[in-house]
């Protein structure tokens, strides 16, 4: 008997209890006889087999939202979910823009140096002559020494980022006719030691007292 036809055995399953004879009854023919009373008990299902499916699909349906509420109330469990999620679903790559990933550098000063994620630049592309730097797409770093001035860092991110820091407001024309940004390196009193700084105000001030000046009245 497989389990359909078992559960159809136990869905007519019916019981029948009858009272038995009084006393007497067995041996002596006139004696009085109790009527019998007979109970039926039905242990049939109050529901039908598919009512039966549709309230355990039910249930179960329930018992998972029930979960699944107490799981993304738990912070931990949650940030897991979403960082598994991040993982499997790939972030777009941004498309570049012609000269996203070009650049010149101008420094102010001749004995000064540049270095990119700190490898020393030897020779600084000639702006509007020479094929500009080429980076990769990331952050990089550049690093501007000219003693006695303090060094200056800054970065620049492919493709461009609100957080880049080196000044790249000037534009210049390559070779090939795009325009790319330049990063201009300018030092100021700011960046120079204390004791350097108020020596050349002296030597600047020093200078303009020499000066004379004539007027024709």
């Amino acid at each position: 008997m497989d389990h359909t036809e078992n559960e159809q055995a136990w869905d007519d399953f019916e019981v029948e209890i009858t009272d038995l004879l009084g006393p007497g009854a067995a041996g002596d023919d006139n004696a009085n006889v109790l009527p019998a009373h007979s109970l039926h008990i039905s242990l049939r299902s109050r529901f039908t087999r598919r009512q039966r499916i549709m309230q355990a699909i039910a249930t179960s349906g329930i018992v998972a939202l029930a979960l699944s509420f107490i799981l993304a109330s738990y912070i931990p469990v949650r940030n897991a979910v979403s960082l598994r999620l991040e993982n499997l679903i790939p972030s777009p790559t941004a498309t570049l823009t012609p000269g996203a990933k070009l650049f010149y550098v101008q420094k102010a000063l001749s004995w000064s140096r540049v270095s990119l994620d700190g490898h020393i630049l030897r020779h600084l592309p000639v702006i509007n002559s020479d094929v500009p730097l080429q980076l990769t797409r990331g952050l990089h770093q550049f690093t501007w020494r000219a003693d006695p001035f303090q060094p200056i860092n800054c970065t620049v991110t492919v493709p461009p980022a609100v957080t880049d820091t080196c000044a790249s407001n000037n534009i210049a024309r390559a070779p090939s006719g795009i325009y790319v940004a330049v990063i201009t390196f300018l030092p100021s009193l700011a960046t120079l030691p204390d004791a350097w700084r108020a020596a050349l105000i002296q030597a600047a001030q020093g200078a303009l007292d020499t000066l004379q000046s004539t007027a024709v009245v």
